[in-house]
């Protein structure tokens, strides 16, 4: 018995840029893990999310340009510019996964923070899993210190919600 293949969504959580067209190691690791997945068939279009923060141009923006530079077709790519966070990213991603109909979503971000996002995701309805790429290259401490930051962040989030 053969199963049908679902197409997937992949929504790239943006991340800091840290000058003006210069992504932080975060939002490198997560357009390049998206290009990757789309260019494996993992996924079949990406929604890449983020506003201007500090510095132009929007994480989407880069994400994009990110993912393009890998190979991916241009077409594939949806940019939603206007987040600031997380729970943005999911809630102005929404709206385009409509453009997308029966496709299952992944949540396309760094290990860390997987869990708290899925949970965001969770609150606006969707079903999701997630996927993360490889942090070898991260020094120990940074990894230990992004753990300790979700940890708090998500009992806020959880603790924000039940109100």
């Amino acid at each position: 018995m053969t199963t049908a293949h679902v197409p997937k969504v992949g929504i790239v959580l943006g991340a800091a840029l840290l000058a003006p067209n210069v992504a932080s190691p975060s939002l490198k690791r997560r357009a390049q893990h998206a290009a990757k997945a789309f260019l494996q068939g993992e996924i079949s279009v990406i929604i890449a999310c983020g506003g201007v923060g500090a510095f132009p141009p929007s994480e989407a923006e880069l994400i994009a340009k990110t993912c393009i530079d890998m190979g991916v077709p241009e077409n594939k790519i949806v940019q939603e510019k206007q987040s600031r966070n997380t729970t943005e990213n999911i809630r102005f991603a929404v709206p385009h996964l409509e453009k997308f109909p029966g496709h299952d979503v992944v949540i396309i971000t760094d290990g860390y923070h997987a869990l708290r996002a899925k949970y965001v995701a969770r609150q606006y309805g969707l079903r999701v899993s997630s996927s993360s790429p490889q942090m070898k290259r991260t020094p120990l401490v940074s990894r230990v210190k992004a753990y300790a930051r979700e940890c708090v962040a998500l009992v806020w989030y959880v603790m924000k919600s039940h109100k």
